[in-house]
């Protein structure tokens, strides 16, 4: 069995600030429909257990969010998170090209907390970008 990543970076649009190192599952999606199945294995897509990522980070610019975020997609993309560790991470990066609005923050706050996940933080940085953290607590709410 092959050694599967605890950590995990989607970026949807052109939001790229790092380069993540080997260690680390790395995709970078242009197309909102891919963005709830992007751990499914299906074409260029990465293959993941469930409950094994203990950190996803979703990065998305201002300018790409209504474009390129789907809400629903933290329900399907919950499972992949270890319960009792795992955390989501949600950047809305600002910069030239706009700061993320309140009705954006609102849409991630819900769909952090659609996704079982638990409010941990909201982050304001310097240039006005945001950064909402969910942890998931226990998958003990889920039916057998």
């Amino acid at each position: 069995m092959s050694s599967q990543p605890t950590t995990a970076l989607i970026i949807l649009g052109n939001a790229l600030f790092l380069q993540p190192s080997d260690d680390v599952l790395s995709l970078t999606l242009f197309s909102r429909d891919d963005f709830s199945k992007c751990f499914s294995g299906d074409g260029n897509k990465a293959t993941i257990e469930e409950s094994s990522i203990e950190t996803l980070h979703i990065i998305v610019k201002s300018t790409d969010f209504s474009n390129m975020y789907d809400p629903d997609a933290l329900i399907s993309l919950s499972k992949f998170v270890k319960s009792g560790c795992g955390t989501v991470s949600v950047h809305l990066l600002a910069g030239e090209w706009g700061q993320p609005g309140m009705e954006d923050v609102d849409v991630v706050k819900t769909s952090l907390i659609m996704a079982g996940l638990r409010l941990d933080s909201l982050e304001e940085r310097d240039d006005g970008s945001k950064i909402l953290t969910g942890e998931k607590t226990s998958d003990e709410n889920k039916e057998s």
